[in-house]
């Protein structure tokens, strides 16, 4: 699909990114794809951590390279008078400041909203953290799984009795980045209307919970007056939505809640006498009751004896929802992530760069490109020229360790 040439939704929009590690630094990634500027203000001498994370790919990490394309980077010491007064400078000339300190450290560096809107009135300013700037959990650090642990969905598929292991996707990161993402973009439309910045208290952990809200219907049913006792099950225990495992040791996932695909499966194998063409709406989300056994063990005998792709490929041609488990290694080089075009590759020098293209960009959104994730202060002398901060003062700067040992530019 060719994809729309028109401006970006964020053109002339400037975004100070203090943040570090996931949330902070996915937000404003996914604002640079949208058109905005972004400086990434990085601690002098080591930056950002996730630059040092496995594995890498040419000089940078894959994980730093994956959530902040499209930046420049600038090193700044903030524990100086000068660093500070460079930082204000930044923001003087922005629209949004995102950070990702523990609550209390911003009024240490002198970065905090308040000394942020003293320069800038009607800054957008964006605190993400892992419990908010207030509440009984603000001292937590913030790690995901510490957030997921309290978040309340975990536990909803641990059938077999064992510890809940650790989950394969970042939720708590994912679903405070998005939030942000749309909270700083709110935030500047009020602006636009009403002249007002904007102060975002944005706790990792009220997205989260805020996006379990399918998961707590058993929670809340149980706290009602007169708790009617069913529960919606989409966590495994319906036979119907579910894993399986195939003949080759591999899997697939069974997504048949709708009484047609029920009844599509059941005709595909052969047997019509498992589907019942009365069956009731509400059926779609329960165990199945007396059935769930004879549903479970005409999924897993069939699975049982096919293998992954031989299953995938005979339900597929019958339009029936049963998808093959992939592994990451798997999903990228699918078909369906080529026809969607959702994978960037490119050389970069002697490496191969992969970006995750922003799936607003088919929409002519978002970039469908991005430019590599900057080196460590590669564009410090740049970004401090274009403030108005003279060779020598850069010089002088750079002699008193503010800004970090020296660099080439970034390109």
């Amino acid at each position: 699909m060719e994809r729309p040439s028109t401006p970006l939704p964020l053109d002339g929009i400037t975004v100070i990114d203090f943040s570090r590690l996931l949330p902070g630094p996915w937000c404003t990634q996914f604002l640079s794809d949208l058109g905005a500027k972004v400086i990434k203000v990085e601690q002098a001498g080591i930056g950002d951590m996730s630059r040092y994370n496995a594995p890498r790919q040419g000089n940078s990490s894959v994980y730093f390279e994956l959530v902040n394309g499209g930046k420049r980077s600038i090193e700044l010491d903030l524990s100086t008078d000068d660093g500070q007064k460079i930082a204000h400078r930044l923001i003087g000339g922005a629209d949004v400041v995102v950070e990702s300190f523990r609550p209390g450290v911003t009024g240490k560096l002198g970065i905090s909203y308040e000394a942020a809107k003293e320069t800038k009135p009607d800054i957008v300013y964006c605190s993400i953290t892992g419990f908010g700037q207030e509440g009984p959990l603000a001292h937590i650090s913030g790690h995901d799984l510490a957030i997921q642990s309290v978040a309340g969905h975990m536990p909803l598929g641990k059938l077999d009795g064992h510890t809940q292991q650790v989950p394969g996707f970042q939720a708590a990161d994912y679903a405070g980045a998005s939030t942000a993402c749309s909270a700083v973009l709110a935030a500047l439309i009020r602006r636009d209307r009403t002249g007002d910045g904007a102060y975002i208290d944005l706790a990792m952990y009220d997205s989260l919970f805020s996006m379990c809200n399918i998961a707590m219907t058993g929670a809340i049913g149980a706290a009602l007056p007169n708790d009617p006792g069913d529960r919606l099950e989409a966590w495994g225990a319906n036979p119907r939505y579910a894993v399986y495992e195939t003949k080759d040791g591999k899997a697939v996932a069974v997504a048949l809640l709708e009484s047609r695909l029920w009844q599509a499966f059941c005709a595909a194998i052969g047997r019509p006498d498992l589907a019942d063409p009365n069956e009731r709406p509400d059926a779609r989300h329960s165990t199945h009751g007396d059935l769930r056994e004879k549903y479970r063990v005409a999924i897993e005998d069939y699975c049982a004896a096919r293998t992954r792709d031989e299953i995938v490929e005979f339900m597929n041609s019958h339009g029936v929802p049963i998808c093959p488990v992939l592994s990451p290694e798997e999903a990228l080089d699918s078909a369906n992530v080529t026809a969607r075009g959702l994978i960037d590759v490119h050389a970069s020098g002697q490496s191969r760069i992969v970006h995750m293209v922003n799936p607003l960009a088919s929409s002519g959104l978002a970039r469908a490109t991005r430019t590599d994730a900057p080196s460590l202060g590669g564009d410090t002398e740049t970004v401090l020229a274009d403030l108005g901060y003279e060779a020598e003062e850069i010089a002088g700067l750079r002699s008193k360790g503010v800004l970090g040992p020296s660099k080439e530019t970034n390109a």
